[in-house]
């Protein structure tokens, strides 16, 4: 990533999409294979370093086996955050740089970030009319933390300008 991508990004990601990846919304990671089959799983807990240059995400360790292979063997990485109650969304892109040790449920209870964000997650989708059993289904066993350098930012709010890549 050249100096001006990464002092673009910072630009582009400001306080207030900071604020939003940080919050209870819908995480979805995509990749792809050697072959260019796609896979994607749900992710959780999204945080930007504070120069809001990486972003750290979990993956479910079992679901997300393919997107995590993937990861490693070619490091391409996509992810779209949404707000369920309204949809408001973007994309990011970018190259994954770490992939860390499989995380048990028993641990996740430890690790602040996590329940914070199951907590909002929850509570946003019981806006949009989820039970919390539901919402609980979409746990998962194990998670694995994933680092990723952002090199793109796209707004995918629905409406004439979804898709357009959102500079400074």
């Amino acid at each position: 990533m050249s100096m001006n991508q990464t002092n673009n990004i910072s630009k582009v990601l400001n306080q207030q999409l900071a604020k939003f990846i940080g919050s209870g919304v819908a995480i979805v990671v995509a990749s792809r294979n050697q072959a260019l089959e796609p896979h994607l799983c749900r992710a959780w807990a999204g945080k930007l370093s504070a120069d809001r240059q990486l972003l750290s995400l979990y993956l479910p360790t079992l679901q997300g086996r393919s997107t995590l292979a993937d990861l490693a063997q070619n490091r391409q990485f996509c992810a779209v955050f949404s707000r369920p109650t309204d949809y408001f969304s973007i994309q990011l892109k970018g190259q994954c740089i770490e992939i860390g040790d499989d995380i048990s449920q028993q641990q996740c209870q430890g690790l602040d970030e996590v329940q914070l964000y199951w907590q909002q997650f929850s509570q946003a989708l019981q806006a949009v009319g989820l039970t919390q059993q539901q919402s609980q289904s979409l746990w998962a066993q194990g998670i694995t933390p994933i680092t990723v350098a952002i090199e793109q930012c796209f707004g995918q709010t629905p409406g004439p300008d979804a898709g357009r890549e959102l500079t400074e």
